[in-house]
């Protein structure tokens, strides 16, 4: 079977928000799981749970994350959760 993309790029899921709420980058795999807006597809822990998470250090959140809406079946992803700054950096699979 050959892939058109790296076998990562299908596996993982990345996405980086500023603060703000603004998507600044996500892959194909991260954008199939947003329903509306970006920021708004993250169910548990919310965005804005993550904003005022504790960033003394860059990791701020490590567990199962839903993604979705409420209306729909949503998905859960085992995610690493890091904040910079004002960025927020989603990875997960």
């Amino acid at each position: 079977m050959k892939l058109s993309k790296p076998y990562w790029s299908i596996m993982m899921c990345i996405a980086l928000f500023s603060i703000e709420r603004t998507l600044l980058f996500a892959n194909d795999s991260m954008e199939s799981l947003f329903i509306k807006e970006p920021s708004e597809s993250l169910i548990n822990p919310s965005f804005d749970e993550l904003v005022v998470m504790s960033n003394k250090e860059e990791l701020i959140f490590e567990g199962f994350m839903t993604m979705g809406d409420y209306a729909s079946v949503n998905s859960s992803l085992w995610t690493q959760v890091y904040r910079k700054n004002d960025e927020i950096l989603i990875v997960g699979g």
